[in-house]
């Protein structure tokens, strides 16, 4: 191209700077903040009973206490499940493990089953995304208690 040659029609200057816009968007640390208060997310609610379904968090996971007389300091989980109409509780969970089986590692370490015997205590406690607690056992041969 020979110099002094307008370029107007061949390059849309505005179009050019729109796409150059929305491909690297910057904000404010206000338009940031205000952002993240407007992500939509779960809380947590500690309650001893469940309120009425018209007033609860359809945001919300309800923990209340277990009503199994067997498990101390565990909860039930609950969320609002339904359209406006027709909203109701579900049942999602329950925060309790069975772990009477097993002895932890300092049991195991300090007071182990008589010699000759096999001795299992918990080796890892892990949750996944959806809540699943599982425990793995690991299990000690020829434990000696001298």
């Amino acid at each position: 191209m020979a110099p002094g040659t307008d370029l107007s029609d061949a390059v849309n200057l505005e179009q050019l700077t729109e796409v150059s816009s929305r491909a690297y968007d910057t904000y404010t640390q206000t338009e940031v903040d205000q952002k993240i208060a407007s992500a939509q997310y779960f809380k947590k609610y500690v309650v001893q009973s469940l309120p009425p379904v018209a007033d609860a968090d359809e945001r919300g996971i309800y923990l209340v206490p277990s009503t199994d007389s067997q498990l101390s300091n565990t909860y039930d989980e609950y969320v609002v499940v339904g359209e406006e109409a027709q909203r109701a509780w579900e049942k999602i969970g329950s925060k309790s493990i069975d772990l009477s089986g097993y002895k932890t590692k300092q049991t195991a370490k300090t007071s182990p089953t008589a010699s000759g015997t096999t001795t299992a205590f918990i080796d890892t406690i892990s949750q996944d995304e959806n809540g699943v607690i599982t425990a793995t056992k690991k299990s000690v041969q020829a434990a000696s208690t001298s």
